[in-house]
């Protein structure tokens, strides 16, 4: 009877541990935070779910989209508008109208989509994060997943029943300012990780801000900062490597659990989320941060340090 016991205890454990490896690095399909088209296929009618394009421009939405999905735009919608030179967080007040516009509720599951390499879906489940709505998750591929897995676009707009949507609380340390960088630049404790392209890392090509198109006032990167572009993170179809694999790249950049922490910049502040996500949301990293002003606003002071070149 002992024995009996000692086994099934054995194969308890064994499949706990296999469910919980499962849900670190499982199929997307079912995934807390990336889902597929065949996914989003059936549940397209769910009461509490909404399906949200977030794109450059309104033309992208207008031609083509996924059936009853709506529109937000990445930087209208996203970002302050008050700020016209910086990609900064959309306020509080700003956020909570969007929600209520797009009548959502703490109860509703958003899945963000885009045609951007997974990028602005992101920054849009980065937002929402920060804003302390978890319901949240990407479509892994976009519009071109949709399409290649064979279903239909429309370019019908749904109707939409506004809500009265309520922050109920703010996430503040998945964001750092330049104050905090300035003060722990030669914080051994603290890793600053470059998510831009290697040539712009080292200062071989400049920055270019997506939100206004404009160059990098300086080039180079962070003093200490290390290298990992944001697209290591997918393959060509921009798909997510699985989660061994992200592991162990993300080891061999010597960023580990429970190593002090960790701050993702890029040029604006949206590439930065593709790294804070697979490591918060994939991989399961605590201490993950990201540096909205990124080099866009740290360039802009010629006394604030920065280097070129490889090996610093």
């Amino acid at each position: 009877m002992k024995k009996l016991i000692f086994i099934t205890g054995i194969i308890g454990v064994t499949l706990a541990l296999f469910f919980i490896s499962q849900s670190l690095y499982a199929s997307p399909d079912s995934s807390q935070w990336l889902v597929t088209p065949q996914w989003v296929k059936e549940h397209l009618n769910d009461q509490n779910l909404t399906i949200v394009y977030v794109s450059l421009n309104p033309q992208d939405y207008e031609k083509e989209h996924i059936p009853n999905s709506i529109y937000v735009d990445w930087k209208a919608d996203l970002a302050d508008k008050r700020e016209k030179i910086h990609y900064e967080m959309v306020p509080k007040d700003d956020f909570e109208k969007l929600m209520s516009r797009i009548g959502a509720t703490q109860d509703t599951t958003l899945i963000f989509y885009d045609n951007f390499n997974n990028r602005l879906a992101l920054r849009a489940l980065y937002v929402t994060a920060f804003y302390g709505h978890e319901k949240a998750a990407i479509l892994e591929g976009g519009i071109s997943s949709w399409k290649s897995a064979g279903f239909d676009t429309t370019h019908i707009v749904p109707a939409i029943t506004s809500s009265n949507y309520s922050v109920m609380e703010i996430h503040s340390g998945i964001k750092v300012d330049k104050t905090y960088v300035e003060k722990n630049l030669r914080n051994k404790r603290v890793t600053f990780v470059d998510s831009r392209p290697w040539k712009m890392y080292t200062g071989e090509t400049v920055g270019i801000m997506v939100n206004t198109g404009k160059e990098v006032a300086r080039r180079g990167h962070l003093p200490g900062a290390i290298n990992l572009p944001w697209k290591s993170n997918i393959d060509e179809k921009t798909m997510f490597l699985d989660g061994d694999t992200l592991m162990k790249m993300y080891r061999e950049k010597g960023l580990k659990k429970g190593k002090g922490d960790i701050v993702f910049y890029c040029n604006e502040g949206v590439h930065g989320v593709f790294n804070w996500f697979v490591t918060s949301k994939i991989l399961g990293f605590k201490n993950v941060t990201v540096y909205e002003g990124s080099m866009g606003e740290w360039a802009e002071d010629p006394l604030r340090p920065m280097v070129s070149g490889i090996g610093f």
